[in-house]
């Protein structure tokens, strides 16, 4: 990435500033007059366009709707307008619409790479997000008149190439760190143990999904930026957060038949976490844990104050502010009183099992919100459905030979691709400059 940004500076380039309604439009959709609660989470034959709302879960697509009277948007950026997230922006590179809450915007000069997109929503999100709120909600109107830095070559051109190539040597670092995550944990071996084949015959559906498929993700960009993991310059909480949406999608797929329920307090201990006001932070290095969907859920990184207890190998689970949301943190942290720090009562939690409970506390989402948060009672009486063992126990072994399962199953596919795609972005890097003049 320095050797990238010292070409650019050596041969003219610089950073200029632009209004973002001279770059942007604002799109003109059809009104839809559907509300949250009369649509549909999933997709089917009829409900089968993704519906872009004011969330952040899944690039804020919650719900599907008819295609029928719909404006059908593609590669182009969503905001939203309203809401918690207000200002959170997304590339959408596959067919959607929007609903109330949100809108879409587009480049007015040229079609743009999915890369070049990327790149404008990290340089837009820098202008935008944080800067808005309820009171303050980030309209078009308001939006249009703030300014974006971008890099330019020395004739005043957008240096889209350089945006490309900027994006490219992103995803080939974070390939980078997943190489080294496999060769520290021992996955770089890919032939799989006798145990682990069984595993594989219980998860056929899955597999064979996935086989078809080249993977859950249908490319790589897919990949690094479900959830806006892109951008996230922690290893760790890249890895764990990517896994983590893996582990979801390929829960829906396993026979739950014989699960059994059980109540959060048989199997689980929690404490809430503790206020500590915005303008009393001290800056340290232990992350301070709140209910943003956002960084693993880091707000910033603080000296805490002694009333703080400092948690270790834990979740966090969001009661109020982006209600529903899990992380774990195998780290050591702070938390806020908008959090539950959640661990296991009779086992030590590790990074296996977490990533296993970590969609199944997230499902909470479909019960809670704004104004239904999660409170001690509420969440008393919460059950889980768990695999289980001979003995009817949760079944933790299973837990961790399926989170296992999945990581090598994806990092394989994403180490081939990693490969494959490096002799092509050497290429890249060896260009520079070309754009547009506005």
């Amino acid at each position: 990435m320095r050797k990238l940004e010292e070409n650019f500076k050596q041969s003219g380039g610089k950073w200029q500033e632009f209004r973002i309604g001279d770059l942007f439009e604002k799109i003109k959709t059809k009104k839809l007059e559907f509300k949250a609660q009369d649509l549909k989470n999933r997709r089917d034959e009829i409900y089968n366009l993704p519906a872009l709302t004011a969330g952040v879960e899944n690039q804020g697509l919650a719900y599907y709707v008819p295609r029928e009277n719909a404006t059908i948007l593609k590669n182009v950026i969503s905001v939203s307008a309203n809401g918690a997230n207000t200002g959170v922006m997304f590339y959408q590179p596959n067919d959607f619409t929007v609903l109330q809450d949100s809108y879409a915007i587009k480049f007015r000069y040229k079609e743009l790479s999915n890369s070049q997109y990327l790149f404008f929503v990290a340089a837009l999100q820098k202008s935008i997000r944080f800067q808005f709120d309820w009171s303050n909600k980030a309209g078009w109107e308001k939006i249009k008149n703030r300014f974006i830095s971008l890099p330019v070559l020395t004739n005043g051109e957008i240096a889209f190439e350089y945006m490309e190539s900027y994006i490219k040597e992103l995803e080939a670092e974070r390939l980078e760190e997943l190489e080294a995550y496999l060769l520290t944990t021992g996955l770089k071996d890919y032939k799989l143990t006798e145990q682990e084949k069984v595993i594989l015959q219980d998860f056929a559906k899955l597999q064979n999904e996935n086989s078809k498929r080249g993977g859950a993700f249908s490319s790589l960009e897919d990949y690094l930026l479900y959830g806006g993991s892109l951008l996230d310059s922690k290893k760790q909480n890249f890895i764990t957060h990517a896994l983590s949406c893996l582990t979801q999608r390929a829960l829906k797929s396993l026979d739950t038949s014989k699960w059994q329920e059980f109540p959060f307090y048989e199997i689980f201990i929690y404490e809430r976490g503790k206020r500590y006001k915005k303008a009393d932070h001290t800056s340290g290095k232990i992350p301070y844990i709140s209910s943003s969907a956002f960084n693993n859920g880091i707000d910033n990184y603080v000296s805490p104050p002694s009333y703080m207890k400092i948690y270790t190998n834990k979740l966090t689970l969001a009661n109020s502010g982006s209600v529903g949301t899990c992380f774990y943190h195998p780290y050591s942290f702070v938390a806020s009183d908008h959090c539950m720090v959640i661990w296991l009562k009779d086992k030590e939690m590790n990074t296996h099992i977490a990533l296993f409970l970590l969609p199944i506390f997230e499902k909470l989402k479909d019960k809670h919100d704004f104004g239904r948060e999660i409170n001690h009672d509420r969440l008393m009486q919460e059950k889980f459905l768990l695999p289980i063992d001979s003995k009817g126990n949760p079944d933790f072994a299973f837990m961790e030979s399926f989170i296992k399962e999945i990581e090598k199953e994806h990092f394989l596919s994403l180490i081939e691709y990693y490969h494959k795609e490096m002799s092509a972005y050497n290429e890249v890097l060896e260009t520079n400059g070309g754009g547009i003049k506005l």
